[in-house]
């Protein structure tokens, strides 16, 4: 039970009310905070502070089981020894001042009262106090801040002021909001810190506002270490922000402030947003050696929008998941929020993010949801590097957006490492998809990076202003890819101009795939280039849906389909290429082969071109009318190339089928028409012939 000092009759609050404070007396001998003797006689009372200004030889602590105080100030080194399961709390305010100050609790808590009706905020370090460390320390001690809302609610750790610390170890507890480095007065509030190390230790935010690294100031850092422990039921905000709109600005000097969560520590915000970089730049999340950090929401760069004056943009934030075995897992992940431009996420080296079950990854998150305006959130990147795994893993389905908005241009999505889709087998809506919807995304998959997932649907070029959009898969790299019941598609061009498909020293296997190049009167130039030893398995290749001028290029490559390669599938699609050149390129397709409309079978040949048995092997040509494909040479062809053959037993090329096709050919090549192919041969005599 607390006892309250006007309930004690340790004081008259009458007489006390006229007093500036009450000053510690006492000696060596007794080092009770709750005896009358220490404070001169007379305890302080419901208006006045408690002030410790001496350096006192022995522990501090209580005689009888609590107490309770107005405020307190202590200014010089002092050890809190109140003994396990004691209390000494404050109504109001408590202060660590002076310079290089060190305050060890043992045992027992203190700090504000959590019943009390107007607490105040705890300052360590204000103005012209700096360098003060508040340390917790052992399973018996516990801080608290004050509870509720507000903003005189937190704890205060550098305000207008540098070099202050809270450290929480071997099994202390730290309780309440938590305000690193604070204010806008001038930028003296830099290189505080709050670290929470060793098993047992924990901070706990139960109901206060944001938890905030950095709040408006620069190169602060919150650590937890070696199997600590944080249960942040609120959002955190590192990085800074304007303060209730105080002055028309962001406050560049907000940068360089660091979360760091390492050593096999564990961080949880279950139900809130992490914000790395709210209006500022180049702050920083580490998730390091066995870290693991956990939230619902994270957004990387984050940008006002239109309600901030300031058009320069936020940038270089970034987060870094690496070593032992490190994991982040988020719900929605949103990387350049509004204006942010060039803020980034790694994970390598054992380091492995998790989306969880309907998670959404946006890359260049540029719309601000409250006007639908629309801001160049460019630049932005996710890079799973070597040793880095990224896991979306549950049965509810995901999505990562790259350019979330019509001007958020050139953001990435890069493996170098693996990205795992999994358990995302014949549910409902259990489709992973990767939307390329901002101009020039690019979807990368390099130096040995290894994509597998399932039900994974690929889409570049999502809307209109998405052109030049990009999936490359290089370097050795591989995409397995399977389905269960949703035939998923990979498609190059939806709704934007010439976006791009590279397989360039790779292996692409998706054998229940569409491969789809342009699927509408929109999508036109766009192209699927395969090439340098590249292979490639799908089930089904449409080049040119609705769109024209589409190509799919082979080239020192081989592409089989499983089922069917249509080419100009629509009506309303224009020319659509398939390109053959290289070395031993060709495509083979199981089942039937469709060159409908304005379809071009191009040859390039060289000197150095060799070519494989056919260029196009199919089991059969489809009979109709409107396959009438050219066929068109350019370069010179130095030994025959089989353009088309049919392998299906007494399903070869009809005379009908061969005199619709037209021929774009040099005088030197002739075209020879067995009972199954089509064949160009350097030319031998006077006449094109054809038999």
């Amino acid at each position: 039970m607390k006892i309250k000092p006007l309930m004690s009759g340790w004081a008259c609050a009458g007489i006390l009310s006229v007093l500036a404070g009450s000053t510690w007396t006492g000696g060596a001998g007794n080092g009770n905070l709750d005896d009358a003797a220490n404070w001169g006689g007379t305890l302080p009372g419901e208006t006045e502070t408690a002030t410790l200004n001496v350096t006192l030889p022995n522990a501090l602590g209580l005689g009888a089981s609590s107490c309770t105080f107005y405020r307190m100030s202590i200014t010089k080194d002092n050890t809190l020894d109140l003994g396990a399961g004691k209390t000494c709390y404050l109504s109001s305010r408590f202060t660590l001042g002076g310079i290089g100050t060190v305050l060890t609790l043992r045992s027992g808590t203190f700090g504000i009262d959590p019943d009390a009706l107007a607490p105040e905020r705890v300052f360590l370090g204000d103005q012209q106090d700096k360098n003060v460390t508040l340390v917790v320390d052992g399973s018996d001690a516990v801080f608290r801040g004050a509870r509720g809302t507000g903003n005189n609610r937190f704890i205060a750790i550098g305000q207008n002021t540098g070099g202050n610390a809270i450290l929480v170890r071997n099994g202390g507890t730290l309780v309440g909001q938590i305000a690193l480095g604070t204010y806008w007065y001038n930028d003296a509030g830099k290189e505080n810190s709050l670290t929470v190390t060793g098993r047992g230790s924990r901070y706990v935010l139960a109901e206060n506002d944001p938890f905030r690294l950095g709040w408006m100031q620069p190169s602060n850092v919150v650590t937890f270490a070696d199997g600590a422990v944080g249960s942040i039921s609120n959002d955190v905000e590192v990085g800074g922000l304007q303060y209730n709109d105080y002055v028309a600005t962001k406050w560049r000097s907000s940068e360089g402030n660091v979360l760091r969560v390492n050593g096999g520590a564990s961080v949880e915000i279950p139900r809130n947003t992490l914000y790395l970089g709210k209006a500022s730049d180049g702050n920083f999340l580490e998730v390091i050696t066995g870290g693991r950090l956990s939230t619902a929401n994270l957004y990387v760069g984050y940008d006002r929008g239109s309600g901030d004056p300031v058009l320069s943009s936020v940038s270089g934030n970034c987060v870094r998941v690496m070593d032992g075995e490190s994991q982040l897992t988020v719900r929605n992940l949103r990387l350049g929020v509004r204006k942010a431009v060039e803020n980034r996420v790694e994970i390598g080296d054992g380091g492995c993010l998790v989306i969880q079950d309907n998670g959404v990854v946006e890359v260049g998150y540029g719309k601000d949801d409250a006007t639908g305006a629309d801001y160049a959130a460019c630049g932005n990147e996710i890079a799973v590097l070597r040793g880095g795994r990224l896991v979306a893993d549950g049965a509810k389905g995901f999505r990562f957006n790259l350019g979330r908005s019509a001007t958020a241009a050139g953001n990435v999505l890069r493996i170098e490492g693996c990205l795992d889709m999994t358990n995302c087998v014949d549910e409902a809506n259990a489709v992973g998809v990767v939307g390329l919807g901002g101009h020039a995304s690019v979807f990368t998959v390099a130096n040995g990076g290894v994509v597998n997932a399932t039900n994974l649907a690929i889409l570049v070029g999502r809307n209109a202003s998405a052109a030049e959009s990009a999936v490359s898969v290089t370097n050795r790299a591989e995409v397995v890819l399977g389905a269960g019941s949703q035939n998923p598609r990979i498609t190059i061009g939806y709704a934007a101009p010439r976006c791009t498909l590279t397989v360039d020293d790779a292996t692409v296997f998706a054998p229940a795939h569409y491969l789809v190049i342009g699927t509408t009167a929109e999508a036109d130039g766009s192209c699927a280039t395969f090439s340098g030893g590249a292979s490639a398995t799908l089930k089904r290749v449409i080049v040119g849906d609705n769109g024209s001028n589409g190509s799919l290029v082979v080239s020192n490559a081989a592409l089989t389909v499983n089922e069917q390669l249509d080419v100009c599938y629509s009506s309303g699609a224009g020319e659509n290429r398939l390109v053959f050149a290289g070395t031993n390129s060709g495509v083979r397709v199981k089942g039937m082969f469709r060159p409908r409309g304005q379809t071009v079978i191009e040859v390039r040949a060289t000197s150095e071109a060799t070519f494989p048995s056919a260029l196009v092997a199919c089991r059969k040509l489809e009979d109709a009318e409107n396959v009438t494909p050219t066929i068109r040479l350019t370069g010179r062809l130095a030994v025959p190339v089989t353009v088309l053959e049919v392998t299906g037993d007494g399903e070869g090329i009809s005379d009908a089928q061969f005199a619709r096709m037209a021929f774009d050919l040099p005088e030197t090549v002739r075209v020879h028409r067995s009972a199954h192919a089509v064949i160009l041969k350097p030319r031998r005599g006077l006449a094109l012939i054809i038999k």
